[in-house]
């Protein structure tokens, strides 16, 4: 009996911490199913203790047996739904964790210190400065962001994590040298500025600001928009103390 009590307190604990995760069609079909088994129970209770002389509750109802076999069989599909769920989470970390790993290998970790070439530049229009470092480091950041949006990895976990905070900076600091556009133009004919290129880790970077925004205390009665404005400020300002750190890898 209490591990039966303890299994329930799971799976409420458990749509509690994924109650906006159930609007999905499994999770919308459970709700129905288990609405409809309550909506037959009500006809049931009628029906059994004669209070209604209804043609639709007489049609209707269930009897015990049936009740119980329906009540069974939904408790099992909503068990069956949450362990999925459980290993969906798991799978989403375990993605996070196997980019951590890469971002941290030793091979990434020179092309982050060699990147910090390009990124002392305040400029690098017009610049004779190698950036395939640089970029080799944006397009893990940029498969990373992709698969943030697809859903694989959830965006709560990119914002509470390292990698997330790494990923908003390094697009910021070479979107503001116009490192990015400079590798955009790479891959277009005619010096154009290809925009798709790199539109993950952006759309990453702009979402991650908002979230910063929600999450740092800023004084002053600052809109939306120029709370944002603060912090890329305040980006700027480390931007030496985040260049010191990655010329410090090994």
């Amino acid at each position: 009996m209490q591990n039966i009590r303890r299994y329930i307190r799971d799976i409420i604990s458990c749509i509690r911490s994924n109650s906006k995760k159930l609007y999905t069609l499994p999770g919308i079909a459970l709700f129905v199913g288990f609405l409809f088994y309550f909506i037959l129970l009500f006809i049931s209770f009628f029906h059994k203790y004669h209070l209604s002389n209804c043609d639709l509750i007489n049609t209707y109802y269930l009897n015990k047996e049936q009740l119980i076999t329906y009540g069974v069989g939904l408790i099992g599909a909503l068990i069956i739904y949450f362990q999925l769920v459980s290993i969906q989470e798991q799978y989403k970390i375990q993605t996070l964790i196997d980019y951590s790993k890469q971002w941290n290998a030793d091979q990434m970790r020179k092309n982050r210190k060699n990147a910090m070439k390009v990124l002392e530049h305040e400029d690098v229009s017009g610049e004779n400065v190698n950036l395939d470092y640089l970029e080799q480091v944006l397009e893990l950041l940029e498969d990373f962001s992709t698969l943030v949006y697809k859903g694989v990895i959830d965006k709560k976990l990119v914002w509470d994590s390292t990698l997330g905070w790494y990923a908003s900076r390094y697009y910021f600091f070479s979107y503001k040298n116009k490192s990015i556009k400079a590798i955009r133009s790479n891959w277009c004919i005619e010096s154009e500025e290809d925009d798709t290129y790199y539109e993950n880790l952006q759309a990453l970077y702009e979402n991650y600001l908002d979230y910063e925004v929600k999450e740092v205390e800023i004084k002053g009665r600052l809109n939306k928009k120029q709370k944002k404005e603060h912090l890329e400020k305040t980006y700027l300002k480390r931007k030496n103390e985040f260049i010191e750190a990655e010329n410090g890898l090994e």
